[in-house]
């Protein structure tokens, strides 16, 4: 960090608000600082003034990760203003930091969360070229090679979200969503709703578009994924009886013929009944 403008500070003479504290997630402040000792920290924390009449103590008012993971590195002090890349290495280095910071706030929607994975993905091959196997082809990183990077735990890659299977579903979903379908499901409820992202990156970007017509127009029945792509096939949606009666009738049709047999013969009295009312029924219209 060179600009004079940006200064460090002790990290004791920092203070953390009770309120910020109790956000503190210790996996994810552990995997900042596996990154902090590979690259140190290329995003300063924001801080501001404890007493404006002198210098010396500060209140932090962004950064309480990066914060904990500088002493976890057991850092002495801390650059507490944003720096200014001048390189495309520290460009990049930048990217994939902030990127990070993205990935660690609970705030963020599953799509989001899925772009900054993908970005995560995209930005460590780029710093690390001897991941990309197969020459210029691009091909995902293996777990091992992923992990001994970060120099992360398993145990702490998979609770903040970093481990391969979570890299590789994050990645997987982003690709599958179109640039319309991600544009037009951004800020509304279905960012944030995991089956409902899936159920339309499993289906092309043409299907999507049609899906969301239907789904977004209050015209429609429709309220979620699966509705919206029952209606597209049937013109209708079912009623919940129409619903127990395919589900009841799809269980039945799965019974083998001894197991059939116990089945109506259990209700042998009301399978009695039927045929009586239906034998009515019939003599009725004759």
């Amino acid at each position: 960090m060179t600009d004079k403008n940006y200064i460090n500070v002790p990290i004791s003479s920092i203070e953390v608000p009770k309120d910020r504290a109790r956000s503190l997630d210790k996996h994810w402040a552990e995997a900042l600082a596996a990154m902090f000792k590979d690259h140190g920290n290329k995003v300063a924390i924001e801080v501001r003034r404890a007493n404006l009449a002198h210098d010396g103590d500060y209140i932090l008012v962004a950064g309480l990760h990066r914060l904990e993971a500088a002493k976890i590195c057991g850092w002495d002090t801390m650059t507490v203003k944003v720096i200014e890349a001048t390189s495309e290495k520290e460009v990049a280095e930048f990217r994939l930091h902030e990127v990070m910071e993205n990935i660690g706030r609970r705030e963020l929607t599953i799509l989001d969360r899925a772009h900054h994975l993908f970005e995560f993905d995209r930005v460590m091959k780029e710093l690390h070229p001897e991941l990309k196997k197969g020459g210029n082809k691009q091909t995902e990183m293996s777990e091992e090679d992923r992990t001994a990077i970060l120099a992360i735990r398993g145990d702490v890659a998979e609770s903040v979200g970093l481990s391969d299977r979570s890299i590789r579903r994050a990645v997987s979903l982003w690709k599958a969503l179109s640039k319309a379908t991600r544009e037009r499901v951004d800020g509304t409820w279905l960012a944030d709703h995991q089956a409902g992202l899936q159920a339309l990156a499993d289906v092309g970007g043409k299907q999507q578009a049609n899906i969301l017509d239907v789904l977004f127009d209050p015209d429609k029945p429709p309220k979620n994924i699966q509705e919206a792509i029952e209606y597209l096939k049937s013109g209708k949606l079912d009623t919940q009886v129409e619903k127990r009666i395919g589900a009841i009738l799809l269980t039945f049709s799965k019974l083998d013929d001894d197991l059939l047999d116990r089945v109506l013969s259990s209700q042998y009295e009301r399978v009695e009944a039927w045929f009586k009312r239906q034998s009515e029924s019939n003599q009725e219209t004759t």
